[in-house]
């Protein structure tokens, strides 16, 4: 089985940071959101301006 690779570099800005410097937690969803239309682009799945997929759940589990 070939493994899926996409990499897409995502700024980290100053506000999306705690006083201690951390990224705050609900950002990792944001940043999430912007790779994955970034991949859809990227394999032609989606049309900016369409509305063709629907995120109905993103569910996050500490290991």
């Amino acid at each position: 089985m070939s493994k899926i690779k996409f990499f897409y570099p995502i700024e980290v800005r100053y506000g999306d940071l705690d006083p201690q410097g951390h990224l705050n937690n609900a950002k990792y969803l944001t940043y999430f959101e912007q790779a994955r239309i970034r991949y859809f682009v990227e394999l032609g799945l989606f049309v900016p301006g369409n509305l063709l997929w629907i995120l109905a759940l993103l569910w996050l589990s500490p290991k």
